[in-house]
This record gives structure tokens, C-alpha cells and sequence, in this order.
């Protein structure tokens, strides 16, 4: 395990909500940032979060200065029970299943999920969420799962949290 990582978390934009089910996707959250910090730089590892309101969204996105995804795995990189060669080599147990359940959460949530990954630059996961509108309505078409609001202080602190609480956990893991 990573136990040298360095994770920042900030926001950008004014306050927003989204409608979601806040189970699924407090889940896409925590493995977006839990791999960014995982699959960080071994000696000098460095996590970014960022959540930031845009014009047509939300835009969430965890960056690591760790190895990049291979030309070959970008394509299986949401396949179930797929693993690279090098999240093998950061990390011995696994399922592959992590990056297939968030990528199955973010479709059946009308969320866009999508990643970048070169040589040397590190990997951007981003996951693009629409916003609720100012009467309340969800901008999604999304009927199902049941949805609840979940605000931006909310979130941001969820995710302040895992990244706070991320170094502590990486180090009782080592004992």
C-alpha cells in the first residue's frame, strides 16, 4: 500500500445540489478517490479531488501522479473483473470489479464517466453530473433509483473526509 501519499480536495463554482440516489453515488466517490490515492506515485505519491460546477454540470475528478494506463488497457480499463498489469503490481489482492460497478452506477445515474491517462501526466478520472435546475427538477431524465438531494457542503465534506482519513487507513493497513 501507497502509505507516503499526499491527497488534496478542492471545490470550484457556486453552491449546487444534485438529485441522486446518495448511497451509489457516495460509491462512485469514495473508489474514484480511494484508487487515485492507491495508484499514486509509490515514493512521492500525490492526489488531486476536485469537485467543480460548471455550465452544463458538475464535474468531479481525481488526478494522481501514478503510472499511466497502457494504450492496450484503456479499453477493458471499466470491463468486469479486469485488472491491469500495473494495478497488479501496486496492489497484489483485487477483484476488478471496482472501476465496472462505478462505471454501471454512473450509466444507470445518466452520468458521463470518463478517464485520461499519459506518460507522465498521471490519470484523470472524470465523472460529469447534471445539475438540479432552480425549481428543484433534476436535469437528468433519471426516474429510478430513488433520489434524494445531496448538497454540495455535503459532499465536499464526504470527500474532505476520505481524503483526511485516507493516510491513517493506508498506515493501519501496513501493520
Amino acid at each position: 500500500h501507497n502509505l507516503g501519499i499526499k491527497v488534496n480536495f478542492s471545490t470550484k463554482g457556486e453552491d449546487f445540489s444534485i438529485l441522486s440516489n446518495r448511497s451509489m453515488a457516495m460509491q462512485v466517490f469514495a473508489n474514484l478517490t480511494y484508487n487515485a490515492a492507491e495508484y499514486a506515485d509509490k515514493k512521492a505519491g500525490k492526489a488531486d479531488i476536485k469537485l467543480e460546477r460548471t455550465d452544463s454540470g458538475l464535474l468531479f475528478s481525481t488526478h494522481n501522479n501514478g503510472p499511466e494506463i497502457s494504450e492496450e488497457d484503456k479499453s477493458k480499463i471499466f470491463s468486469k473483473l479486469f485488472r491491469s498489469d500495473v494495478a497488479k503490481e501496486y496492489k497484489k489482492s483485487g477483484t476488478g470489479l471496482g472501476l465496472f460497478i462505478v462505471k454501471t452506477i454512473c450509466d444507470s445515474l445518466g452520468w458521463s464517466i470518463w478517464f485520461e491517462s499519459g506518460s507522465g501526466k498521471g490519470t484523470t478520472f472524470y465523472v460529469k453530473i447534471p445539475l438540479v435546475n432552480r425549481s428543484g427538477k433534476s436535469n437528468a431524465w433519471i426516474k429510478k433509483p430513488p433520489m434524494s438531494p445531496i448538497d454540495k457542503q455535503r459532499t465536499a465534506f464526504f470527500i474532505s473526509l476520505l481524503c483526511h482519513c485516507f493516510e491513517g487507513f493506508t498506515k493501519s493497513l501496513a501493520k
